[in-house]
């Protein structure tokens, strides 16, 4: 029977969005967060279901993802870098659309893994076989993937096959690409070493400052000060002109499936769509934030 795709809401929060009595120090809220949070529930989508046309987003930037997840290709003069591998199940998927978008997988030199959840690192092994990319992540998230790893029977999901520790970045370190820098910053919650990248977009003279998070789902109560923590990080390092994020409906400042039509149909000297500006993510940062601190003062001031 076909495997569906599980949400991060689905992974890490339950799912009852009803008032209930705070819970014990450290254990989780009954509260749907992720449902109250700025990008609402997830879709569940079959693998075979999942297929999406790429898309350029900018000079520099394509979208060549599947339909709940935005992995992102960063073009450089040196080569490419992509952002995330999806599933065991769906990466061919990524490099279908890789050579669709008219570039050879084999060019792609980075493949950073946001964050150790199966739906992002499970077809790494496939994608680096097919690219010869090194793979990047924290230290924490490689632990965390190898543990995942080690026990495939244990989970509900294809782990993939075996990953061998390739790159391991540590918080604030830049990797240089042709005219392209990365800076990665550790960012913890969403997983014990979600790993969140900013870099420059261009749009003809205009060059904007994006940052993908390493994690937005919200996370159970033992990694909600972490996550909280995390958060304001992201904000106070901006300002942030572009938001990139790792699920398809988690853009801002709309979904991507609603920004896309909008971009295409974009005429020369109008606004970029994807374009949220420093004032509009400075306010989705606090809506985060603000409802990290509710979901603390629930769960008792759980701490990590």
């Amino acid at each position: 029977m076909q495997r569906l795709f599980m949400t991060a809401s689905a992974l890490l929060v339950a799912a009852v969005a009803v008032a209930a009595p705070a819970p014990a120090a450290g254990q989780q809220s009954p509260v749907n967060w992720n449902a109250r949070a700025p990008w609402g529930e997830q879709p569940n989508i079959p693998f075979d279901q999942q297929r999406k046309a790429p898309f350029k987003v900018f000079d520099n930037l394509w979208h060549v993802g599947i339909q709940t997840s935005s992995n992102f290709l960063l073009v450089t003069n040196q080569g490419l870098v992509l952002f995330d591998a999806t599933w065991d199940e769906t990466a061919d998927y990524v490099l279908d659309n890789i050579r669709a978008a008219g570039f050879n997988p084999r060019n792609v030199r980075y493949l950073i893994i946001t964050h150790a959840h199966i739906d992002h690192f499970a077809g790494a092994e496939k994608i680096r076989q097919a690219t010869g990319a090194r793979i990047v992540m924290s230290l924490e998230d490689w632990k965390e993937v190898e543990r995942l790893q080690s026990a495939p029977g244990q989970g509900r999901q294809n782990p993939g096959p075996r990953i061998a520790r390739g790159v391991v970045v540590a918080d604030g370190q830049p990797i240089t690409l042709g005219e392209a820098t990365l800076t990665f910053y550790v960012t913890p919650g969403h997983t014990p070493g979600a790993t969140s990248t900013a870099f420059q977009v261009r749009d003809g003279d205009r060059t904007y400052r994006a940052i993908s998070p390493g994690g937005l789902g919200i996370p159970n109560a033992e990694w909600s000060a972490a996550y909280l923590k995390s958060t304001e990080r992201l904000k106070a390092l901006g300002p942030w002109d572009v938001m990139l994020p790792n699920h398809s409906d988690m853009m801002v400042p709309r979904k991507i499936r609603e920004l896309e039509p909008e971009l295409k149909a974009r005429r020369p000297g109008a606004p970029h769509p994807f374009v949220a500006g420093p004032a509009r993510l400075n306010a989705w940062f606090d809506a985060i934030i603000a409802l990290m601190h509710e979901k603390l003062k629930i769960e008792g001031g759980a701490t990590r």
